[in-house]
């Protein structure tokens, strides 16, 4: 069984942002910047690979809703892609979208990136989640 448990299939405009943006300190990175999402699918079903866990997060605030729904959109098309869901330190109800990606998109889990999300995992703000 193949399964890749890190994976980042965005919708176009942040998937170009993120390979701009590795390409920017890694120029030789071998996923071109200008790869499409249906290409990069594409590639997962050329090697055989039988689930791929795709982790989104916002990195602006109003893309919290748009991005868990494109992951909930994503599995319905393609069931061997395992959507996690996220959020951002500024959404206002994190215990709703707790709900809705657990309990109505039924994701396995949650994603968030400190770093490039810019928090600190342990604010006061996140406890909700």
């Amino acid at each position: 069984m193949l399964i890749d448990c890190h994976v980042h299939l965005l919708p176009p405009r942040r998937l170009q942002g993120l390979l701009k943006w590795m390409h920017s300190f890694y120029p030789e990175h071998p996923i071109p910047v200008d790869v499409t999402l249906e290409r990069c699918i594409e590639d997962y079903r050329t090697i055989a690979a039988d689930y791929v866990f795709n982790l989104v997060y916002p990195i602006f605030l109003p893309e919290t809703s748009d991005l868990n729904r494109f992951n909930f959109e994503l599995h319905q098309k393609h069931p061997w892609i395992i959507p996690f869901g996220s959020l951002h330190l500024e959404d206002e109800d994190k215990g709703a979208i707790v709900d809705r990606c657990l309990g109505e998109y039924g994701f396995l889990g949650f994603k968030f990136h400190p770093f490039i999300q810019r928090f600190d995992p342990l604010d006061p703000r996140m406890l909700a989640a």
